[in-house]
């Protein structure tokens, strides 16, 4: 019987996953770090979702129960100030075109690679060397004066560009998988 429940749910994420590719329109790859920009800034989605946004976007994905787990990971994980949720929300992205979501699935074994070169890319092109929010942004998230300040001098909008920057590379590192 359980076999049988798992043919049927396997063919029906099967059926789905065609479906969606079918009714989002996809976004070229020129497109993404806009997109990711537009969803920060616009629509006020946290870095986190919005770089899962605009990938889900890009590959042709409409995952909302995907984009809200990723909401906790704003400002460094729930605001601690530990690694970047336009990072963290990258590396998850690579779960849809690598990792496994069922017993009878296996990682792809390019999972370990893309989530390193995504990361260093990260490093060396869009947050100098950083991967930690708090030293990204130079302040602590529990702050508030500070999280006043920042915002009060248009931090926001460098987080924005960073998020931009950082769907950009992950749709070419996923590109190149």
């Amino acid at each position: 019987m359980s076999e049988l429940k798992d043919t049927i749910t396997s063919d029906q994420d099967k059926d789905k996953d065609e479906k969606q590719k079918e009714n989002v329109e996809r976004i070229s790859l020129d497109e993404v770090g806009s997109r990711a920009e537009h969803y920060m800034g616009e629509e006020r989605f946290h870095c986190s979702q919005a770089v899962a946004l605009a990938i889900n976007d890009h590959l042709g994905v409409d995952s909302p129960l995907a984009i809200r787990m990723l909401g906790g990971f704003a400002g460094g994980i729930g605001l601690q100030g530990m690694t970047c949720g336009a990072l963290t929300g990258a590396v998850a992205c690579l779960g849809h075109s690598y990792g496994r979501g069922r017993t009878d699935e296996t990682e792809d074994t390019a999972l370990m690679p893309a989530a390193q070169k995504i990361t260093t890319r990260f490093k060396d092109e869009v947050s100098g060397g950083k991967t930690n929010c708090r030293d990204i942004v130079g302040f602590d998230w529990t702050d508030g004066e500070k999280v006043m300040e920042f915002l009060n001098e248009g931090g926001r909008d460098r987080c924005v560009e960073l998020t931009g920057k950082t769907a950009r590379i992950t749709a070419e590192v996923i590109g190149e998988g």
